[in-house]
């Protein structure tokens, strides 16, 4: 009889340590924004002042800000007193496209003809934007040669 009380005993004090710390946002800081607007990064928190929240919180809204592709870093941190800190850095929006195709055939055909390959080549050229209208919208523009 006497082991069950200590085994709830037990049991209680290892749901105590596992449980995850929560803490009551009292303010959102966001720092290192040129050109997005704040609210996409308000938009991926998924937390606002007022609500509680957990580390785990904390990671999934650092992992949804990443995978935007705007930001080269991104950290997430809150102190005890409710304050929390997103410190982003933006990266650069417009990257350069390259990519090289056939019209008919494939690459093996390469050997079996050379100046066929050069008259089946494609290549399309362009740049791809990450940031448009700086809400993180892309937008692509490529051109086709050959």
């Amino acid at each position: 009889m006497i082991r069950l009380p200590a085994l709830l005993i037990l049991l209680l004090v290892a749901a105590a340590l596992h449980a995850e710390t929560r803490l009551v946002v009292r303010q959102i800081d966001i720092q290192g924004l040129k050109k997005t607007n704040r609210w996409v990064v308000e938009r991926e928190l998924y937390f606002a002042a007022g609500d509680t929240i957990s580390d785990t919180d904390l990671d999934a809204a650092r992992n949804r800000l990443q995978n935007l592709r705007v930001f080269n870093d991104v950290e997430l941190s809150a102190d005890t007193t409710g304050r929390v800190l997103v410190d982003l850095s933006e990266a650069w929006p417009i990257l350069p496209v390259l990519a090289v195709s056939l019209s008919e055939g494939e690459f093996t055909d390469i050997v079996n003809d050379p100046h066929r390959f050069w008259n089946s080549l494609y290549v399309l050229a362009g740049v791809r934007h990450f940031n448009f209208l700086h809400n993180a919208s892309e937008l692509y523009t490529f051109a086709q040669l050959g």
